[in-house]
């Protein structure tokens, strides 16, 4: 066997290459991701916020807390509501006093807020102000061929439709004469009775307008929170990087391996020499 130095270094290097590269190859598998969508009422939501664990084990495999997101759930709450406005008004005319109020209005509330329609069929109108004032008031009655023009025998007062009236100017005209010694004898009468009477009025200075408005009120209201939570596998020594890890000790001995290897067939070289 002819070995020299150069054969025997080339040798070791070869062994050593082997070696190290039998333990610097470490798995590259990927890292398992493991993800947790879960959706809890707005009453448990915190207690669930709490009890999110940095570490899980699911199979025999370790997983760490890589990132938590939250999404509200949201639904609309609605309910009817009626407000009712008023006004003091000058007249008594419904679309005049219709035109005075506002079509729709905005309407903001417990966290709650809508549009309001005026109801034009609600509209509702009332004396606000007045006074009672008094007035007088005539009435005429004819008497035709009174005997007499005399006031015994024609009523003083009258009682008409709820009001009094009193006698005031009575007037007499004689509707017959006749010749009594060369003269002419009045026989007969009419009579104009006009009489007069106080009746009262009521003057309104002002109304009260009412009006409904009716409409629906909503809000939005969490109810839910969606948590997506996301894990990721944390990575297990394998094999490969526990021997990765003793390479010192690994690198020695086959340094000490080749060390005698070396030796070994240094010395049959000698020996050989010799014998030659």
């Amino acid at each position: 066997m002819n070995l020299n130095k150069t054969n025997v270094i080339g040798i070791c290097m070869l062994l050593f290459i082997i070696i190290f590269s039998t333990n610097c190859f470490a798995s590259t598998d990927e890292l398992k991701v493991h993800e947790i969508n879960k959706t809890v009422s707005i009453e448990d939501a915190e207690q669930y916020r709490e009890n999110i664990k940095d570490e899980i084990i699911i199979d025999s495999v370790k997983y760490e807390l890589q990132d938590i997101s939250e999404k509200e759930n949201k639904n609309i709450i609605s309910k009817e509501k009626e407000q009712i406005k008023q006004k003091v008004v000058y007249t008594k005319n419904k679309y005049d006093i219709l035109n005075m109020f506002e079509d729709k209005i905005n309407i903001t509330g417990d966290k709650m807020s809508g549009m309001l329609e005026i109801q034009n069929n609600s509209l509702n109108i009332k004396v606000n102000d007045s006074y009672i004032e008094q007035y007088k008031v005539s009435l005429t009655k004819n008497y035709e061929n009174v005997p007499s023009n005399e006031l015994n025998d024609v009523p003083k007062i009258i009682e008409e439709n709820g009001t009094t009236y009193y006698l005031i100017n009575p007037i007499w005209t004689v509707s017959r004469v006749e010749k009594v010694d060369g003269q002419d004898v009045p026989t007969s009468y009419n009579g104009e009775m006009q009489y007069e009477g106080i009746k009262e009025r009521t003057v309104v200075k002002s109304y009260l307008a009412t009006v409904t408005y009716k409409g629906t009120l909503e809000k939005e209201e969490i109810n839910s929170i969606t948590f997506q939570i996301k894990y990721k596998e944390v990575p297990q020594e394998s094999q490969e990087e526990e021997k990765t890890k003793n390479i010192p000790a690994i690198m020695t001995t086959a340094g000490t391996g080749i060390i005698v290897v070396s030796g070994i067939l240094l010395w049959r070289r000698k020996k050989k020499n010799k014998i030659a």
